[in-house]
């Protein structure tokens, strides 16, 4: 059900290698799922590459792991005020960097410098992703919709709750203090920012898509 609604907001737009006599063949599109830790993001986003691929659609899906960095420790000690100041903001993600990844595809360029960042600067690396005949990218990625991100073309919300949230990340073992006071706070927090990022997506996923 997802994949044909975004199929019709896409249109007329022709997507397949096979529709080289038509100029749109060369568009790229770029398609962000984005909501709470456990909403269902990776999953969905391998399924929808792979109705893209069944359709002769190159399909190419960037993770929140390749982009962002992790809450470092110390907002631990920032208190709440700092928390919200810092989660989804510029503070926490690199949104340049982003912003020119997603530019450059959309441009046609096939070989794109990939930043990859961990808890601390130290962790920071870079690969280079060929993306020679990928007409969609997929993002993967809780702040998906965030008013800092340039170039989504289709953003799409998978609604969920803190407390949702919490029991995902505990079945998941998502970490060892995932019931912890500070974790908590942390997910209702990011649930303000996502509340807000939601009413910039064309596509909400509910209930009625976990069936």
């Amino acid at each position: 059900k997802l994949y044909d609604e975004i199929k019709k907001v896409c249109g007329n737009l022709k997507l397949s290698e096979a529709d080289t006599a038509d100029s749109s063949s060369d568009k790229r599109i770029v398609i962000s799922i984005y909501g709470g830790s456990g909403s269902g993001k990776t999953t969905i986003a391998a399924a929808l590459q792979q109705y893209f691929l069944n359709d002769n659609t190159a399909c190419y899906v960037l993770t929140g792991d390749n982009y962002p960095h992790r809450i470092p420790m110390r907002n631990n000690e920032s208190g709440e005020d700092g928390l919200r100041g810092y989660l989804g903001t510029p503070k926490e993600i690199d949104f340049d960097r982003i912003n020119k990844e997603l530019s450059e595809f959309k441009e046609g360029k096939d070989i794109i410098e990939i930043k990859h960042m961990g808890r601390e600067d130290g962790d920071i690396s870079y690969d280079e992703t060929d993306f020679t005949g990928i007409k969609v990218l997929i993002l993967e990625w809780t702040h998906g919709g965030s008013e800092y991100l340039k170039g989504v073309d289709i953003p799409v919300f998978l609604e969920s709750s803190p407390e949702e949230t919490k029991a995902r990340r505990i079945k998941r073992g998502r970490d060892e203090n995932a019931a912890s006071p500070f974790i908590c706070r942390v997910v209702e927090l990011e649930q303000e920012k996502l509340d807000l990022q939601s009413k910039n997506a064309r596509i909400v996923v509910g209930k009625v898509y976990e069936q």
